[in-house]
């Protein structure tokens, strides 16, 4: 089922915190992922303490960032319905 993944080129990553420090943090660890893998079409930085969720995808000018935005176009889910 799952034969075709290759963990060293990675699809979708996903960055959880708790504080707004974390998510800046976070964001700068994202933009470089996108730098080092160019197999990323997005990421997800999820602040549990807050429940929000900030998409980043790349695009043709570069990595952009979607605030409240929680929908995986990759997985093709919400990813807040993955959430215990």
């Amino acid at each position: 089922m799952y034969d075709d993944i290759d963990p060293e080129n990675p699809l979708v990553t996903i960055e959880i915190t708790h504080t707004r420090k974390n998510d800046r943090y976070s964001e700068g660890v994202i933009r470089s992922s996108f730098v080092r893998y160019p197999s990323i079409q997005e990421s997800f930085v999820y602040n549990f303490e807050t429940d929000v969720w900030i998409r980043f995808s790349r695009t043709e000018d570069g990595v952009i960032k979607e605030a409240d935005k929680d929908y995986s176009r990759v997985l093709e889910c919400y990813m807040h319905t993955l959430l215990k």
